[in-house]
């Protein structure tokens, strides 16, 4: 079985995309203020890419801490963006997510292993705050640090873990 990874990306104030390995070396004055910054979260599975692009704190919170709680059991799941206007079906059944939408191809996806992919950048993005957002509230910290908790428990909770 091939694995499924999940990697973020965003846009510094050049409109330069830096890749997540990229991302520790950036500082505060390289990016926009998180409620500004954009995003990609990219799914990689079997040499296939599917790649989410909008409002980076909208991606963190909806696509990977909503998202895997909710395909931990069969049935149909609706990501619509907030910056970007596309709606993509997440449809689970038994051990597979289907993924589709109106500009995607269906695509199938181990489910165990999409939801572990999604949580981990959840998981991540914790540690990124400190070094690009040092003004950011504790408190909204706090509720990063509490979905990043959510979705690793939702990776281990899910049916097949």
């Amino acid at each position: 079985m091939t694995e499924v990874t999940a990697t973020l990306s965003l846009l510094d104030r050049n409109d330069r995309t830096v890749a997540e390995a990229e991302i520790p070396g950036l500082g505060p004055d390289a990016v926009w203020p998180l409620s500004r910054q954009e995003g990609t979260v990219s799914l990689h599975h079997a040499g296939h890419r599917e790649d989410f692009g909008d409002d980076l704190s909208y991606l963190i919170s909806m696509l990977c801490t909503d998202l895997p709680a909710r395909l931990r059991d069969d049935g149909e799941v609706i990501h619509a963006g907030f910056a970007n206007p596309e709606v993509v079906t997440f449809t689970r059944a038994g051990p597979k997510v289907t993924l589709s939408g109106e500009y995607r191809s269906p695509v199938d996806y181990p489910a165990q292993e999409l939801i572990a992919a999604l949580a981990s950048v959840a998981q991540r993005f914790p540690a990124m705050l400190a070094a690009l957002w040092p003004d950011l509230p504790q408190e909204e910290r706090d509720g990063y640090a509490e979905g990043a908790r959510l979705a690793a428990e939702a990776a281990g909770d899910a049916p097949g873990a």
